[in-house]
């Protein structure tokens, strides 16, 4: 990704001017953010730098401006250019006299063990990616259910609509809506997403109910099939 590629050399023109790009050919900045988030998580185990990145973009849906909300998210850890000083102009050598010290008994020399090689984990590759047509919010809601039951209870009272490859998330709650907008949820739900073979689908959160009149929507509490209820603050 040549957008993370430019954040890690802290190449600042670079960034500016791929993301000039994007937003002149078109491309929703959701979309930008979705896929630098599924990228980022991928990698988090090894890169748990970038969990400052995440948390910048995660906010990204909140704001009338998102491809300036970008540019600062990554931009924010570049360090801005010192202004360089003139040269010092060459100081005079001064002769000073060598002191005479005793020599020095030298102590024997041992020489350190060889360290072990340092094996580096190698992240796991996601799922082959499958079409959005065969996503199931059952299927995801369990995904999650493994790693977190309180995440899986927050959607089990929420509703949802998959409108090409942009998930929006109906939690009929402010409270339900904060957790879920959290780094720490951002970044399960689109681990899950990616390891179901969904990492092209962006994820947005409302607090507001599921439209009525939205001829799109299925009847989704059939789909979800319920859920136990668990306290919100565990895992």
């Amino acid at each position: 990704d040549a957008l993370l590629d430019a954040h890690a050399r802290q190449d600042l023109a670079t960034i500016i001017k791929t993301i000039d790009a994007l937003e002149a050919g078109g491309v929703n900045a959701k979309v930008v953010a979705g896929q630098l988030i599924t990228s980022l998580t991928t990698q988090l185990s090894d890169k748990p730098g970038n969990l400052l990145l995440l948390d910048q973009l995660t906010s990204l849906s909140l704001t009338r401006y998102p491809y300036l909300r970008l540019l600062i998210a990554l931009a924010k850890d570049i360090p801005k250019p010192v202004a360089s000083l003139p040269p010092r102009p060459p100081q005079p050598e001064r002769s000073t006299p060598t002191p005479k010290f005793p020599p020095i008994k030298q102590k024997p020399s041992f020489k350190k063990p060889a360290e072990a090689p340092v094996v580096e984990s190698i992240p796991q590759p996601a799922a082959p990616a499958k079409p959005t047509a065969d996503f199931s919010w059952a299927a995801f809601i369990a995904h999650i259910k493994t790693d977190s039951p309180a995440a899986a209870a927050l959607l089990n009272h929420s509703e949802f609509v998959l409108e090409d490859a942009d998930l929006m998330i109906y939690t009929k709650q402010a409270f339900r809506a904060k957790r879920l907008q959290s780094a720490k949820y951002t970044v399960l739900l689109n681990k899950a997403l990616a390891e179901l073979g969904f990492s092209a689908i962006t994820i947005d959160v409302s607090p507001d109910a599921l439209p009525s009149n939205n001829s799109s929507v299925t009847a989704v509490t059939d789909i979800m099939g319920g859920g136990e209820e668990v306290s919100v603050d565990a895992n």
